[in-house]
C-alpha cells in the first residue's frame, strides 16, 4: 500500500499542538506529565506506548459495518461533544482509545510502520532549531508515530469503505492526521468545533468545518489558509433538549477552576460566596484533567460545599444546577450564556490586574460581569440575588443558530447536513442555506427566521 510521504511542513502542521510555539505546550505546566525534555526519554516511549497498543487492541475487538461513518474521540470533551450524533444516528461508530471511545484504532500497526522512518525523523530533528527543536526533544515518539499513524488509518479507511470521517479537535495528531488520511483514499473528513476558538488554532485543512458561529469564522479567517467548506450551525453540545435557566434571582452558583487556578485563592473566595449562598448552593467543578484532588477535597469537607466532578458529570448537567458561573479563561462563559446561565469573570490568578481574554467573551461583550477584587464581586452577587437578567441572546455572535428554526435543536440539524454530504444530496442545504464565497471559502449560514 502506498501512501504520499510527508514533507516537514505537513509533519509539523499534523503535529501542530507540539509543534506551534502560539501553543508553546512543551513551556507551559499543562503538559501531559510522560512529556520529559529528553530524546533518549522519548524514543524509549515510543516502544512502551506500542507494548500497550498491542495489548488494548486484543482486548477489544469489533467489526465495521458497512457504509458507516467512524467518529474520532480520545479525551472526554472530545466524547461528549460528539455524543449527540451517536444518539441520533445509527451509522455512527465511535472510534479512539479504550478510555473515551467504544472502539480502538489498530494503532500497534501504526507503530510497526514508522519504525522505517526513525533515520528520516533523525535528519529532521538534527537541521531543526528553536521551539521546534525543544519539541523534538519532548515529544520525539508523538512525531515519529505520525508516519505509520498515516499509513495504518490510510488502510483502515480503504478496508472498511469508510465515507466519513468526523474529529471534533483539529489540534492534536490523532485528529488532525484524519485529513490527510481522508484526502488519500477519497474519504470525507469533518471538523466539528467543541470548544472556543483562538487565533493561535491551526488551519482549517479538513473537507468540511462545522463551526458554532461568527466568532470562530472571523477568528479562522485570521489564522488564513483555509481549506475548508464552512457551514455555521450553532452548537452541538447543546444540541436537543437544554433547559434554559429562566430563573429570576441567582439562588446557586457555581465555581469553575482551571489546571492553573491558585487553590489558596479559591477557597479565600468560598469563604465570601458562603456569606450569600448556604453550602449547598455552591458547586466547585474542576477541570477534567484536574490531579490535585487531595487539596480539592480538603477545601469541600472543609466548606462542606458541592463538587461536580468533570471527568463524571458533563458540563450540561452541571449548568442546569445552577444559574450563575465564576471563572477565569473558559469556555464554559459561552456555555452558561446559551443556557440562560450570568457568567462572571475572575480571576483565580495571584496576577489580579492580567485579564488576557483570549477567547475574545470580554471584548465580544458576551460577559458583562467582571470582578476584579472580591469586593467588586460582591457587589455583583448582591445585584443578582436580587434580579438575574436574561443574557442569552449575547452569544448570538457565538452561535449562529440563534434566531434560525433550528434555535434548540441543533443535532437534527447537524445530522441532516451530515446525511447531505454523506449522500451527495443538496436539497436540504440548498433549502435553508445561504451560500457566499469569500477568497474562494464557501460559507453556508444558516436562513433566519423573518
Amino acid at each position: 500500500m502506498k501512501v504520499k510521504k510527508l514533507d516537514i511542513e505537513e509533519l509539523l502542521d499534523i503535529n501542530y499542538y507540539y509543534s506551534s510555539e502560539k501553543i508553546n505546550l512543551f513551556n507551559r505546566s499543562i503538559k501531559n506529565k510522560y512529556f520529559i525534555t529528553n530524546l533518549y526519554y522519548s524514543i524509549g516511549l515510543f516502544f512502551v506506548i506500542w507494548l500497550s497498543q498491542i495489548a488494548n487492541f486484543f482486548s477489544v475487538k469489533k467489526k465495521i459495518k458497512s457504509n458507516q461513518i467512524l467518529l474520532f474521540s480520545f479525551t472526554k470533551n472530545q466524547k461528549d461533544s460528539l455524543k449527540n450524533l451517536q444518539s441520533i444516528r445509527e451509522d455512527c461508530m465511535l472510534f479512539g482509545n479504550k478510555k473515551n471511545a467504544e472502539f480502538i484504532l489498530p494503532e500497534y500497526k501504526a507503530s510497526y510502520y514508522s519504525l522505517s522512518y526513525f533515520l528520516v525523523l533523525c535528519k529532521i530533528y538534527k537541521n531543526s532549531k528553536g521551539y521546534v527543536r525543544h519539541s523534538f526533544k519532548n515529544a520525539f515518539f508523538k512525531y515519529w508515530l505520525t508516519y505509520g499513524y498515516l499509513k495504518m488509518l490510510v488502510g483502515f479507511f480503504n478496508d472498511n469503505k469508510v465515507k466519513l470521517a468526523i474529529v471534533s479537535s483539529d489540534h492534536s495528531m490523532r485528529t488532525r492526521i484524519v485529513a490527510y488520511a481522508a484526502k488519500s483514499c477519497g474519504t470525507k473528513s469533518v471538523y466539528i468545533q467543541h470548544a472556543s476558538v483562538t487565533t493561535d488554532f491551526p488551519k482549517l485543512v479538513f473537507d468540511y468545518a462545522f463551526l458554532e458561529g461568527n466568532d470562530a469564522l472571523d477568528k479562522y479567517k485570521e489564522i488564513g489558509n483555509i481549506v475548508s467548506d464552512i457551514f455555521l450551525l450553532g452548537s452541538l453540545k447543546l444540541g436537543k433538549d437544554i433547559r434554559l435557566n429562566n430563573n429570576t434571582t441567582v439562588e446557586t452558583i457555581g465555581v469553575c477552576i482551571d489546571l492553573v487556578s491558585d487553590l489558596s485563592i479559591v477557597d479565600e473566595l468560598i469563604v465570601e460566596l458562603l456569606k450569600h449562598f448556604s453550602p449547598t448552593n455552591i458547586i466547585l467543578r474542576p477541570h477534567p484533567r484536574e490531579e490535585r484532588w487531595d487539596s480539592i477535597e480538603n477545601i469541600q469537607m472543609k466548606h462542606n460545599i458541592n463538587v461536580s466532578y468533570s471527568n463524571k458529570e458533563d458540563v450540561i448537567h452541571f449548568l442546569e444546577k445552577v444559574d450563575c458561573i465564576i471563572s477565569g479563561e473558559s469556555n464554559i462563559h459561552l456555555e452558561a450564556t446559551l443556557m440562560n446561565i450570568i457568567p462572571i469573570y475572575y480571576s483565580f490568578s495571584k496576577h489580579k490586574n492580567f485579564t488576557k481574554d483570549v477567547y475574545g467573551f470580554i471584548a465580544n461583550k458576551l460577559i458583562k460581569y467582571i470582578a476584579n477584587d472580591i469586593q467588586e464581586l460582591n457587589g455583583i452577587i448582591n445585584d443578582l440575588k436580587i434580579k438575574k437578567p436574561n443574557i442569552r441572546n449575547r452569544a448570538q455572535y457565538y452561535d449562529a443558530s440563534i434566531s434560525t428554526p433550528f434555535d434548540g435543536n441543533t443535532s437534527m440539524l447537524y445530522d441532516q447536513v451530515i446525511s447531505s454530504i454523506k449522500d451527495n444530496d443538496i436539497g436540504f442545504i440548498t433549502e435553508n442555506f445561504d451560500l457566499c464565497l469569500d477568497n474562494n471559502v464557501k460559507i453556508y449560514t444558516l436562513k433566519v427566521l423573518q
